[in-house]
């Protein structure tokens, strides 16, 4: 978009479930740190909120991946900006994002779960439109690179939902602890030996 183009920005998406005027003054500092070029935050019911992440409609040829990071220290954020900052030259990375966690979800369900991110401050995630075979190459470099760099800094898992773009069976494996993985398979080869249901990161 105009107001966008040609420039570093950085996006901030948030969801507040709370008195709108409590949700107003949490984000007051984030309004403050810069000036806002685009500002859409608003009161709408749940049934919109897939439009907080601006994500365009219909399908796309991209190439996504994820990172849980357990930490997002100083040094990690340098790291992080001398990989996809300002003063990167082409990078092929379209979006690359850091979303907060912890929260509700860092504790304990009652019941038995097989979510891998309870123990992640945070996610990173990059994600690149890819139009031939040399943008899908030059998108898997940056974001390999990106992820070595911040490796120090992961759990060395992702989200089934945000893992990116699927690998081999190790690579799916990363969305799980061993312990889940193991669970994983044992039911699905009990209750699905013919693979019916499988798309993605199946096991």
């Amino acid at each position: 978009p105009e107001p966008l183009r040609g420039r570093f920005w950085a996006r901030v998406t948030v969801a507040w479930a709370g008195d709108p005027a409590d949700g107003e003054a949490l984000l007051a500092p984030v309004r403050a740190a810069a000036p806002a070029a685009v500002d859409t935050v608003e009161v709408m019911p749940c049934t919109e909120i897939d439009r907080i992440h601006m994500d365009p409609q219909g399908s796309f040829p991209v190439r996504e991946s994820g990172l849980l990071l357990h930490e997002l220290t100083p040094v990690a954020v340098r790291t992080f900006l001398d990989q996809v900052g300002p003063d990167v030259i082409d990078c092929p990375l379209l979006l690359v994002e850091i979303r907060h966690l912890g929260g509700a979800l860092s504790r304990p369900s009652p019941g038995a779960d097989m979510v891998s991110a309870r123990d992640a401050d945070h996610l990173l995630q990059t994600v690149a439109v890819v139009a031939s075979p040399a943008e899908a190459l030059a998108a898997d470099r940056a974001a390999t690179a990106l992820h070595t760099a911040m490796s120090p800094y992961g759990t060395g898992r992702t989200t089934p939902n945000m893992h990116g773009t699927p690998g081999d069976a190790a690579d799916r494996a990363r969305a799980w602890t061993p312990q889940d993985h193991a669970d994983l398979l044992r039911l699905k080869h009990a209750h699905d030996p013919a693979g019916l249901l499988r798309f993605g990161h199946t096991p």
